[in-house]
């Protein structure tokens, strides 16, 4: 079991307070302000893991192309916004943050019960 980022550090990096090399966070549910490693944040145990595919870590290889391409291909992106590789890894891993995050999975899972019980009550369970 891996501790997976849902928000890939070298995403996170762009975000650096340049001088401590560390993100600014702040807490919701506790109002508390820290600092952190991006290797410390937006991760959890198997996040890359999902059950419901033929292969479970498939996520895993389309991560490990796109990922260590990120910050070429916004660099490449500022220079020119035609960049059509820097467009597929840019739009590819927007695509995987904005599906697959914790609250987004929450949220796509609530409207799916609710869409079943909708179509035919007793159909999805509580």
């Amino acid at each position: 079991m891996a501790n997976d980022h849902y928000v890939s550090v070298t995403y996170l990096r762009r975000f650096e307070d340049t001088n401590r090399s560390t993100l600014h966070i702040y807490e919701k549910e506790t109002g508390n302000y820290r600092c952190q490693k991006p290797r410390k944040v937006c991760r959890e145990r198997d996040g890359d893991h999902n059950p419901y595919f033929r292969d479970p870590t498939i996520l895993r290889e389309l991560l490990n192309i796109l990922e260590p391409q990120w910050g070429v291909s916004v660099d490449a992106l500022i220079e020119d916004p035609w960049d059509h590789d820097a467009r597929y890894v840019v739009s590819g891993l927007m695509a995987y943050f904005m599906t697959w995050v914790p609250t987004m999975r929450r949220t796509l899972t609530d409207m799916t019960e609710q869409q079943l019980k909708a179509m035919r009550p007793g159909f999805a369970h509580n």
